[in-house]
């Protein structure tokens, strides 16, 4: 494009220099105006992404508080199984040390 307006501008007479001075100008000039018109689409974007990560900060503290009571739950039934059997054991073998069994 730049080349295409390039030879416009020197066609109808502009120097070179010019020309390119002029593209410049308007290149900024151009640039300049599509930041100005995505700004705020860049602000929501920011805006809907920080949302978003709290969201899903909310969900994993949600799952882990779920890992962690049922991890809880399992740490408590190997407790309780695990006294059981030991208790079961140490009955045995007081009964068997006395001859009861």
């Amino acid at each position: 494009m730049q080349i295409e307006f390039f030879t416009a501008l020197t066609s109808v007479g502009i120097e070179g220099d010019l020309a390119k001075t002029v593209i410049a100008s308007l290149e900024r000039t151009l640039l300049m105006q599509i930041n100005q018109a995505v700004q705020p689409v860049i602000q929501r974007m920011d805006s809907l992404e920080a949302v978003i990560s709290a969201k899903l900060d909310a969900l994993v503290t949600v799952r882990s508080r779920e890992d962690l009571e049922r991890e809880r739950r399992l740490q408590l039934i190997r407790w309780t199984v695990g006294t059981g059997v030991g208790a079961i054991g140490s009955t045995l073998g007081v009964l068997k040390l006395f001859g009861w069994v």
